[in-house]
């Protein structure tokens, strides 16, 4: 019966919040004032149960969308990127930081996708976000190593290229 199971899956969602509210104040304390390897499990779990209440809204709600498949490849490259950022190695950082960024690009590109069905929406706005995105990001370069000024200067290449696309 989908009632019934809809039911379930409303209590294991109402769950993961109620463990996400529980395990993050358990991982900020493990966390200080150094990372440790309980703290880096504890972030996994955190992530992990941000990830599967962004899977249980998709099945809960019945969206199966575009969006919806969109907005959870974010959610997992923010699972990366918790992974990696845990580390203290500038290799890690990067892969970690870029995983962050992915996402978010993914995020952006979902919400302009959205935005396109709503009428009287400016696509011109989301340009000038994007530039002042791109401007921070370029003063990033200028305060990281040269690793890391590369992916940004790659991912500031992508998020033109995608505003441009956004704007044909």
């Amino acid at each position: 019966d989908f009632g019934v199971e809809n039911m379930i899956l409303k209590i294991i969602f109402t769950l993961c919040f109620v463990l996400e509210c529980v395990f993050t104040p358990l991982f900020l304390k493990a966390s200080w004032p150094n990372r440790t390897t309980k703290s880096h499990c504890l972030k996994m779990v955190c992530a992990s149960l941000f990830v599967g209440v962004a899977v249980l809204s998709m099945y809960i709600s019945g969206n199966f969308t575009t969006f919806a498949y969109t907005m959870l490849l974010g959610s997992v490259l923010g699972w990366i990127g918790d992974f990696f950022l845990h580390f203290d190695s500038q290799k890690m950082f990067a892969i970690g930081f870029t995983s962050f960024l992915a996402g978010h690009i993914v995020y952006i590109k979902a919400y302009i996708n959205a935005l396109d069905t709503y009428e009287g929406y400016n696509q011109f706005n989301i340009v000038e976000i994007a530039f002042f995105v791109a401007l921070g990001m370029l003063i990033m370069l200028f305060l990281h190593n040269d690793f890391v000024g590369i992916i940004i200067i790659a991912l500031l290449i992508f998020i033109g290229y995608n505003c441009y696309d956004s704007c044909k």
